[in-house]
């Protein structure tokens, strides 16, 4: 299974991660909670990983050279994390959601 992320304005292919990667990228996922330079390292460590699965002749160099937006990478992030099983995928428009404890609460305000 393969997606597509935006980075820089272009698109690039990404697949879920092989578990050797999974092992390796895990504990970035971890580090995404602090703002710092580690923070944004580990974002890119996490993307090139995907496109890289996805187009083996992809490197780390590469996506140095990328010019993507934050929002781009946080998008990249997240559909990566979906694809990787990390994140549950929103529900499709249409789509009922999940059941959850909750599902019959309501808010008073």
């Amino acid at each position: 299974m393969t997606d597509t992320i935006t980075l820089g304005g272009r698109d690039y292919p990404v697949a879920p991660l092989k578990f050797r990667d999974l092992k390796r990228i895990l504990p970035l996922f971890l580090e995404l909670g602090i703002d710092s330079e580690a923070k944004l390292e580990a974002q890119g460590d996490i993307v090139a990983a995907a496109i890289a699965t996805a187009d083996p002749n992809f490197t780390r160099a590469a996506f140095d050279d990328l010019s993507p937006t934050v929002t781009e990478l946080q998008r990249a992030v997240s559909t990566v994390a979906i694809l990787s099983g990390l994140e549950r995928r929103s529900p499709v428009p249409g789509e009922a959601p999940a059941a959850s404890p909750s599902a019959g609460a309501t808010s008073t305000g």
